[in-house]
Order: C-alpha cells, then structure tokens, then sequence
C-alpha cells in the first residue's frame, strides 16, 4: 500500500506540473506529497523530477515512469468502468477529446454511428485545443484525441479521418485566378484567433510569398 501511495503522488504531480496542485487534488498536505515522492526517489534511486520556480519538471527518468504510471491509472480506470457495468460486452465509457472544428463539423455524425452500434458505450466527449487534446492523450485523461493541423508526435500514433478544404473569402477581383504575392499585400484577412484554420491559411501565406518570391 505503501508503494501505491507513492506511485499516486508520483502520478499527480506529472499531470499537475506542481506539487501543490497534486496535494489539492489528492487532499492531502503538500509536506506528504513531497516525502511520497522523497521515498520512491530513494526507492528506485532515481531523479524523478526538479523542481524550480515554473514547477515540478519531469527528469528523463521521470518522463520513463509516468508513462507507465499514468498508463495503469487510465487502465485501472477502465477497469473500474467495465465492473460498475457489470463487465458486459461491449459496455464502459469511451474518453475523447476534440479541437473544436472536428468536435463541431466531423465527430457528429460519426458518435451517432458509433452509439447505434455500440449502445452499451457511453462517449464522454471533451473539447479543447488541439495542443490541449495531444497533451490529454499523453496523460492518458482521454483513450483518443482528434484534431486538426497537429503533426503527430512520435510516442502517439495517428490516423487521417478526413481532409478538409479551407476557403478564402475576399474582393471579386482576386477570384477566378492564381494568386500572387503582390496580390495580398496590404490586405486585412479576419480569422479566429488561436485556430487551426488560421494556421493553415498563415502558412498557405507564407508559402505563396515564398514561391512568387
């Protein structure tokens, strides 16, 4: 038992970043999660984390662990899930967590397919930024993120579900041709702030200047 409190802690601050915020979220003092921590250190005898005025960061070793540990937590919690249901077929909850353009345009009519044949599986659908999802995949917070404009990292595997065609809207006189670079300078282009649309046309941008130099 001793060792599961250590892993908890362990496991709290790497997805906390801070060893206050782990203490909050697993009511206990903030003294306890340090010497949770102190002893697994000593356990193990490995640096697990360092600590400065940002945070708790993660050491290599670190890193290494949490993977594991997160990855037992989320199984763990599954588990638990599959029980409550009685372990029948095909039953539990499936964690996902989406960017905004996909949660609003894509997955619709994908979780309506997917409850009509897999009623007995709850979707808790979570939005956020693509940024945001990757990181809750990597947590293990969700079993599946889907976004937009984000290239993969390595330790996750991904898989295309759609392409999506991103159309500017401006003056009659730039339609009907190829653009160049000359024929955006100056102009005012309204996007939202922070999406992947914008991104996207940022660089499709970019790129169109580079080519007509």
């Amino acid at each position: 038992m001793r060792l599961e409190a250590r892993l908890r802690a362990f496991a709290a601050i790497a997805r906390c970043g801070s060893l206050s915020r782990a203490a909050e979220e697993l009511y206990v003092s903030q003294p306890a999660v340090s010497k949770h921590l102190a002893l697994l250190e000593a356990e193990l005898g490995r640096t697990l984390m360092t600590r400065g005025r940002a945070g708790a960061t993660l050491t290599p070793a670190g890193e290494l662990l949490a993977e594991f540990v997160l990855r037992a937590e989320a199984l763990l919690a599954n588990a638990s899930r599959a029980l409550t249901a009685d372990a029948e077929a095909q039953t539990g909850v499936l964690l996902i967590a989406a960017s905004d353009t996909p949660a609003t345009y894509l997955l619709p009519e994908l979780v309506a397919r997917f409850g009509q044949r897999h009623p007995g599986v709850a979707l808790d659908l979570q939005k956020a930024t693509s940024a945001e999802a990757v990181e809750q995949l990597r947590a293990h917070r969700v079993e599946l993120a889907v976004v937009a404009g984000v290239t993969v990292p390595p330790e996750l595997e991904g898989e295309p579900l759609a392409d999506d065609e991103i159309v500017l809207i401006g003056p009659p006189a730039l339609g009907g041709r190829r653009l160049r670079r000359r024929d955006i300078e100056g102009l005012t282009w309204i996007a939202l702030a922070g999406s992947e649309a914008r991104a996207a046309v940022d660089a499709a941008r970019h790129e169109l200047e580079r080519d007509t130099g």
